[in-house]
């Protein structure tokens, strides 16, 4: 797998993500009571197992990525580090697949 074709994956899940949240929100809007569906759900747990396959992410740093993270937007500099305290960045899918790929 290339990094570009990496890259289009994670964007991908991460509007699948946006479209399954806008959904349960206007749900919530019709019934106050709505729990939430998933409408994308098996989509994404099946691109991201593939993901993580392909790529050997043997630490899961794709799940940390979208769903800890928030697909970056809630990296800060110093909320993942290496073992000695430099900080690792991970706000972007480019830097998913850098960590992933040791660079």
């Amino acid at each position: 797998m290339n990094k570009e074709l990496f890259i289009d994956a994670i964007n991908f899940i991460k509007e699948l993500s946006i479209e399954e949240n806008e959904f349960n929100s206007l749900m919530v809007k019709i019934d106050k009571e709505f729990g939430g569906g998933f409408i994308h759900g098996k989509s994404i747990n099946y691109i991201t197992g593939l993901l993580k396959t392909l790529t050997n992410d043997e630490n899961d740093w794709i799940s940390y990525y979208c769903w800890e993270l928030n697909f970056g937007e809630g990296y800060t500099e110093g909320s993942v580090t290496e073992a000695d305290g430099t900080p690792i960045p991970l706000a972007t899918p480019e830097d998913l697949w850098n960590i992933i790929n040791n660079k």
